[in-house]
């Protein structure tokens, strides 16, 4: 339970130190594949988060895979921001390893 609680606290504190984001930046409506791509990779810049790839769907309906490569904490501030933003999708950790101190992630988007 200490865990937990000292995680949520790193995490508060670590997004407190990012400037705010606006949320929902593209209207659902307008929301196309490429405006899609385009949040994801805003976002990882925003929140310094290295993202080694990004796969897009090949047909419609399908979920974006980003690949990053983070601390613990600045990944779930990753998930929650896009979240924020994209309140129509779907945001989940499908793979996670760690590396040193640091983690590996596959989010899904869609």
């Amino acid at each position: 339970m200490h865990n937990t609680y000292m995680a949520w606290r790193q995490v508060t504190a670590q997004s407190t130190r990012y400037p705010k984001i606006p949320q929902g930046v593209w209207p659902p409506s307008e929301m196309t594949a490429e405006n899609l791509s385009r949040q994801i990779e805003h976002t990882a810049k925003e929140l310094d988060v290295s993202l080694l790839r990004v796969n897009a769907p090949e047909e419609a309906g399908s979920f974006y895979e980003a690949e990053i490569q983070t601390d613990f904490s600045r990944l779930l501030v990753y998930i929650n921001t896009l979240t924020g933003k994209l309140p129509e999708s779907t945001v989940q950790i499908t793979q996670i390893e760690r590396r040193n101190n640091e983690v590996a992630a596959i989010v899904r988007i869609g």
